[in-house]
């Protein structure tokens, strides 16, 4: 008998020693489940999404919905390539039309500070009042933009300040007026906006 219920115990104690290394596995593979990345493995899966956006394909249907037009007949490669010139197009312009209203807020503090505006693109910058970088068009080799001189601060506000004559940006040519507004006009509108701001000044 007491043979009998010294084996019981001793295989009850034996139970309860399986159950609590069981219990103490189970804790640490959930320490391992909930355990935060060491900072490297983070890095590394954040780029790794990154890289998987970026190499998605544009959207059509967002990038027809900000005026880029893809031919639908066209094979997907080529619908790809479209979109992705007209997005990088999209994103110069905007360059472009941000370096324009920078010009046009540097030439009304110039003429704040000195009842005038600056002779040319080269006085602007070097009164410090806008950025070199800001005077040029963002596609490399296209140099700077064309600057309307003899303007004054109660010329026209719907006047030509400057513009982008050499590039067009999906379409667009880019250019800011006297009052600071930078807009977008087809070739033909930006031509004849420009003649018209010339013929006020007597040209």
């Amino acid at each position: 008998m007491r043979r009998s219920i010294s084996l019981s115990a001793g295989l009850v104690a034996v139970m309860l020693l399986a159950g609590i290394l069981a219990a103490g596995a189970g804790c640490e593979s959930q320490r391992q489940r909930t355990a935060k990345p060491a900072p490297q493995e983070s890095q590394r899966r954040k780029a790794q999404k990154r890289d998987a956006h970026d190499r998605r394909p544009p959207d059509p249907e967002n990038m027809q919905r900000v005026g880029v037009r893809v031919d639908p007949d066209a094979p997907v490669l080529m619908q790809y390539l479209q979109l992705t010139l007209r997005s990088k197009d999209l994103a110069r312009r905007t360059k472009a039309l941000s370096n324009l209203r920078m010009i046009a807020q540097g030439v009304r503090m110039f003429a704040a500070a000195n009842d005038r505006f600056p002779k040319s693109l080269d006085e602007l910058a070097e009164s410090g009042m806008v950025p070199i970088d800001a005077l040029r068009s963002p596609v490399k080799g296209a140099g700077r933009f064309e600057y309307i001189t003899g303007l004054k601060p109660s010329s026209p506000p719907g006047s030509i300040l400057a513009y982008d004559g050499k590039v067009v940006y999906a379409g667009k040519c880019c250019a800011v007026r006297l009052d600071g507004a930078a807009i977008t006009l087809s070739p033909e509108q930006l031509e004849s906006q420009v003649r018209e701001t010339l013929k006020r000044l007597g040209r």
